[in-house]
């Protein structure tokens, strides 16, 4: 598998939820849903991109704010 058909079946399994290359092409994005940090670091470690050195990758936790129901 390479990069992007990594990412499209992680996007079919409703893990990857958004993703892409910054305008910039400074750096790329992709928002996933996972229990913790170590599924996420696993994720990461079988992305084809990433195992071949042609992206690094850093894991920042996010917290999604509920706007609808904020206040």
């Amino acid at each position: 598998l390479d990069h992007g058909a990594y990412i499209h079946e992680l996007y079919q399994k409703d893990i990857a939820l958004e993703g892409g290359p910054f305008l910039d092409d400074s750096v790329g994005m992709v928002l996933i849903r996972v229990d913790n940090a170590n599924e996420a670091s696993t994720i990461l470690a079988k992305d084809p991109a990433i195992t071949e050195g042609v992206f690094t990758a850093e894991l920042h936790p996010w917290l999604r704010v509920d706007w609808e129901n904020y206040g």
